[in-house]
């Protein structure tokens, strides 16, 4: 990769990515790319892209020689607000949970695991025909993305919360990947700029994701200037060795 060729970056369209799209748009030798995971992953592979913000379970899908970059993430130290588990039955009998949105594979991931070690068993999570549909589901994975949570459901679980009361450690959403003979160094550098200038946007970003998802502006900026954080250090690592540890307990369990 020459110094003249753009970084060609990855991620998703969930919410709290949104400050990475912002801060990278305005980074010279940038190209992003807006897309699905399993799109984002594809491209990875392929070698379309430099790196992709996936979440941390993707490095149990792609090749080992993917390199988890130091420049940053999005991770959630507590109570989500975007990401819940809603059920109209008691807990322990949810045998199944249809999904709302595009991007839930980390909260998935952790909800399955959360779920394996709470009641013994971890639900599959099945795709809703459309958002419409949940009022005829048990239980559903809702994310930030469907708008504010809907009425009718007995518990309504925040899936960032019950991950940290259960292993102490925060639910990290996003992480940046490397896929094969990219210049490491180059791009954590391309981050890091772009994390810095988070702050200076946030409120006008606020306002343009409220209006995207149904969410009050105030509350949007609430989870993006204080309930997430950006950087990957000691405990983002951890949290992500821990999914991907109760990820292989799982799947030898199943």
């Amino acid at each position: 990769m020459s110094a003249a060729t753009p970084v060609r970056l990855g991620l998703a369209g969930r919410v709290d990515c949104s400050p990475w799209r912002e801060g990278l748009s305005g980074c010279d030798g940038v190209k992003l790319l807006t897309g699905l995971d399993a799109t984002l992953r594809e491209f990875l592979k392929a070698g379309t892209l430099d790196a992709a913000l996936l979440g941390p379970e993707s490095l149990a899908e792609l090749p080992g020689d993917m390199a988890l970059l130091d420049g940053g993430c999005v991770a959630c130290p507590g109570e989500s607000v975007t990401d819940r588990v809603l059920s109209r039955i008691a807990l322990p009998d949810v045998r199944a949970l249809a999904s709302c949105g595009e991007h839930v594979s980390t909260a998935g991931a952790a909800v399955r695991c959360l779920w394996q070690d709470a009641y013994g068993h971890a639900p599959p999570i099945i795709p809703a025909a459309g958002i419409n549909n949940v009022e005829h589901a048990e239980a559903v994975l809702w994310t930030g993305a469907c708008g504010p949570t809907p009425p009718g459901f007995r518990h309504s679980l925040d899936i960032g919360r019950m991950w940290q009361e259960a292993t102490g450690l925060p639910l990290v959403w996003r992480v940046w990947l490397a896929g094969e003979n990219v210049d490491v160094p180059r791009i954590d550098a391309r981050l890091r700029d772009a994390r810095r200038n988070f702050g200076r946007f946030m409120g006008d970003l606020a306002v343009r994701q409220a209006k995207q998802t149904g969410w009050d502006a105030r509350l949007v900026r609430r989870v993006l200037a204080e309930m997430r954080s950006y950087e990957l250090g000691d405990d983002e690592r951890d949290a992500v060795h821990e999914l991907l540890f109760r990820l292989r307990q799982l799947q030898a369990t199943v």
